[in-house]
């Protein structure tokens, strides 16, 4: 899978990446209603900057442009109850980033809980909780430059909410909503944000 972002706002234009990633995932099934799951990820993410060392905690730009290189494990559970009104999804991942710009280098890991329900008479919801937490030696702030700090931890948590409802075999109108918080890598700011979205689904 290829996927390549692109913002051109002069904060963040540096961010403009290429992300490759390939990943493989063995499913064992416990019983009818029981799945683990286990698989293994790595990915590439090109960006169009250049990497960054320090010499005597100063930062040194260097040749060639940054290159990260994630490696992530996997650990996953299902379970259907309710004759497959009910599912449940647990997943973890553990994810080890290494970049030819120390800036860059993280630990991460990353939880989600998600339930499916439904449908019932024609009503069907979901729900997603994540939370992630990367461990950092190098930051960078667009104010001061360059910070160096033994342990530098971000937070990200959040929510998705969705219910769905079929007008008919052919429509359905899906209500969403999705809080976030997260503290900003860049900035070492806090924010919130909140998405409400209306969808109407037809089939063909």
């Amino acid at each position: 899978m290829q996927k390549r972002f692109q913002n051109n706002a002069p904060e963040v234009r540096a961010r403009n990446s290429i992300y490759n990633w390939m990943d493989m995932n063995v499913y064992h099934h416990l019983s009818n209603t029981f799945r683990a799951q286990v698989g293994y990820a790595y990915g590439t993410i090109t960006y169009n900057r250049s990497p960054i060392d320090f010499r005597g905690d100063r930062p040194i730009a260097l040749d060639g442009v940054q290159r990260d290189r994630q490696n992530v494990i996997t650990f996953g559970f299902r379970g259907i109850f309710l004759n497959y009104k009910v599912i449940l999804n647990l997943r973890d991942q553990v994810i080890r980033s290494k970049s030819n710009s120390r800036a860059f280098n993280f630990n991460g890991n990353k939880a989600m809980l998600m339930l499916q329900v439904g449908p019932f008479r024609k009503l069907s919801a979901d729900f997603t909780y994540r939370i992630v937490a990367h461990n950092l030696g190098v930051y960078q702030t667009p104010e001061f430059g360059y910070e160096l700090t033994e342990v530098r931890s971000d937070d990200q948590s959040g929510i998705t909410l969705g219910v769905e409802y079929d007008i008919s075999d052919q429509v359905s109108l899906h209500l969403g909503y999705e809080r976030i918080e997260n503290t900003v890598f860049f900035t070492k700011e806090f924010y919130e944000k909140n998405v409400f979205n209306t969808r109407l689904k037809i089939k063909f």
